[in-house]
């Protein structure tokens, strides 16, 4: 399998590194692509001096076909898509270099709740990766009231962005119709995420999202949602650039007052223009957590972070210095 990045190509089969090339590249010492999380290259003076592959617990190895049933934009920034799984026998349109789509009943396809995909697409060499925007087994009727794809159906919500599956998605050509290929990753999901909460023995979750950060925590909610178990106390805060791009911010109102009434509160604001806020803070990040423990910082509840590199590195980092245990953190980081 062959995929090939600015400056580094690499090439690999079974888990295993065959060919590695570094080109002339200032602007890059280190590339990770999601498209092969497992497989590192880290360069210096334009020279390959390390090289990791190890088999990815994180990833399905099944491709799926899939047709695009649903494009609507979310806010002026993002589109969320519907898809729906393709049955026996409507594969053979779909055809990607280097990706063997065989097809299989939908009902295999399985996901968990903070999970994303990989998105491949006929005509864009690079693969996508895309949290899901919905949880399985969710009920009708919660369905319907959330607008979330059910059964064979799955959604996602993509930021624009120079990266060409993105911008694939922003295109003219992701209409109604389209055919893709999907594979299933990542370790970032409710069940780990109730494991924790197990584990440590607290029954309260601390949520902090920056931009599509909410995306795979606004999975979790809905994935709490629809489970017959009690859920957590569960805080919620998520900011975004601008009002207008505060995603799922309807849905979640939905849910405080419905499915997860007395056991949800969410706090949303945006930091630039009018009406715009500070933005989150390791300060006022301390102070939720004091009121949602009731004072005790280090051992009453678990902190899920997920957001650009720098929210994510600013806030995980303050709360390890206030005495947050290591395993109370639950962060996902896409970059």
């Amino acid at each position: 399998m062959r995929r090939a990045f600015t400056g580094i190509t690499v090439c690999a089969s079974n888990n295993h590194v065959t060919t590695v090339s570094v080109s002339n590249n200032p602007q890059r010492n280190c590339v990770r692509s999601r498209a092969f999380t497992g497989i590192t290259v880290c360069a210096s003076n334009n020279h390959a001096t390390t090289v990791s592959v190890s088999n990815n617990p994180q990833r399905k190895d099944s491709w799926y076909g899939c047709v695009l049933e649903r494009v609507r934009e979310a806010t002026p920034s993002i589109r969320l898509l519907r898809f729906r799984l393709l049955g026996f026998g409507e594969t053979d349109k779909l055809r990607i270099p280097d990706i063997e789509i065989e097809s299989r009943p939908p009902s295999n396809f399985k996901y968990e709740a903070g999970q994303w995909v990989d998105l491949a697409i006929p005509g864009v060499l690079q693969i996508g990766g895309y949290s899901l925007v919905c949880a399985p087994g969710i009920p009708h009727t919660l369905a319907r009231t959330l607008d979330m794809g059910e059964g064979p159906q799955f959604d996602l919500a993509v930021k624009r962005a120079r990266h060409p599956p993105a911008a694939w998605v922003h295109g003219p050509t992701a209409a109604p119709g389209a055919l893709v290929g999907v594979r299933v990753g990542g370790n970032f999901t409710l069940s780990t995420l109730k494991q924790r909460l197990d584990k440590a023995g607290v029954k309260k979750v601390l949520m902090l999202a920056g931009g599509v950060g909410i995306n795979p925590l606004y999975s979790m909610l809905c994935g709490f949602a629809a489970s017959a178990e009690t859920p957590p106390e569960i805080s919620l805060f998520y900011t975004a650039r601008a009002h207008n791009e505060l995603l799922f911010e309807k849905e979640i109102d939905l849910l405080k007052r419905g499915a997860l009434v007395g056991r949800l509160s969410a706090v949303a604001w945006s930091t630039r223009g009018a009406g715009g806020k500070a933005r989150l803070t390791p300060s006022y990040v301390l102070k939720c957590l004091e009121k949602l423990t009731s004072g005790t910082l280090k051992n009453q509840a678990v902190v899920v972070i997920c957001g650009p590199r720098e929210f994510s590195d600013e806030l995980s980092g303050a709360l390890l210095a206030s005495g947050v245990p290591q395993e109370l953190l639950f962060l996902e980081k896409w970059w």
